[in-house]
């Protein structure tokens, strides 16, 4: 993980904490602090405060390691994660299929939700932290972030494909998906 200072082109922060190789990783500044920084690494979320380099792990993933789909057993990644917009509430999604969200509480993390969704790929808050909208296989769909309820959205009609992608307008009345195919 890389961040670069635009202005000067320069890179301002690096790490090499994680020592395992890994195939994906996904990052997503706060949405109100720009010194923290979640990136998904293998099975593990990072949140580095980039100022300090100190950081929290959390496991976002498959504790072995192995993402098991239903296309064979592949290193596990953490496909997605989003912050809420008040920076309180973390999600992500990994492809082994576990959804995670977690709530600060002061300087601490506390999982909320524990889940297991096939083929879900990626994750986004609505405005008001109720709700998380889902890229599931094919379709889209939401998850009560209390319950772990899901509801279906439908599958995508235009460019049908993997969800790979999402993002929910900031007035939460759209939501923009893309798949493997556009």
């Amino acid at each position: 993980v890389e961040v670069l200072d635009l202005a000067s082109g320069a890179t301002v922060f690096t790490s090499s904490q994680h020592q395992t190789p890994v195939r994906w990783a996904s990052v997503k500044w706060h949405p109100t602090d720009d010194t923290r920084l979640a990136a998904g690494l293998g099975s593990l979320l990072y949140i580095w405060d980039i100022a300090t380099e100190e950081s929290i792990v959390l496991q976002a993933g498959s504790p072995d390691g192995i993402g098991y789909t239903d296309g064979g057993d592949f290193p596990e990644i953490i496909m997605a994660g989003d912050w809420s917009l008040s920076g309180d509430h973390l999600a992500a999604c990994s492809l082994g299929g576990t959804l995670r969200t977690w709530t600060r509480t002061g300087e601490e993390w506390i999982l909320d939700l524990d889940m297991f969704v096939r083929q879900i790929s990626s994750v986004a808050w609505s405005p008001d932290s109720e709700l998380l909208y889902v890229g599931l296989g094919l379709g889209l769909g939401t998850v009560d972030p209390v319950t772990g309820e899901i509801q279906s959205l439908g599958e995508r009609t235009i460019n049908p494909g993997f969800v790979t992608s999402i993002d929910l307008s900031p007035d939460g009345q759209r939501l923009a998906s893309g798949t493997v195919y556009g």
